[in-house]
């Protein structure tokens, strides 16, 4: 953690993921939220958990 970005990880049976937070400058003077999410599939079970949440049209 850092005074403009934080990070949080899991890891259970089906997947490993990591959630990273921060403020970033959105080119007039101030800054914005963003947000990146990666998700890493734990083994058969991950890989069928992630293709059953697969959003539909991808």
């Amino acid at each position: 953690m850092l005074d403009d970005e934080w990070a949080a990880e899991i890891a259970n049976r089906t997947v490993h993921g990591v959630m990273h937070a921060g403020w970033v400058p959105d080119g007039t003077g101030g800054y914005r939220g963003q947000m990146a999410v990666l998700v890493k599939p734990n083994g058969r079970l991950g890989a069928a958990y992630m293709a059953a949440i697969k959003p539909s049209g991808t």
